[in-house]
């Protein structure tokens, strides 16, 4: 699985906002210059961990 449909799976496996999910990720997609037709799992992995890399000691904050 790859592109828009790997895309969709993660936004519909989330269970949260799909509009907020599909906004945060094309953001992501975007600012690292990747098109959705060239996502693929590999790079998926890459970005999300670099995604909660980044954002883990907000997300912890936010939840103390």
């Amino acid at each position: 699985m790859k592109g828009a449909d790997l895309l969709d799976l993660l936004i519909e496996s989330t269970e949260l906002p799909q509009f907020l999910i599909r906004k945060e990720l094309q953001k992501l997609l975007s600012h690292n210059g990747i098109h959705v037709e060239d996502l693929n799992l590999h790079i998926l992995r890459e970005l999300m961990t670099d995604y909660l890399q980044d954002n883990l000691p907000m997300i912890k904050n936010s939840i103390s």
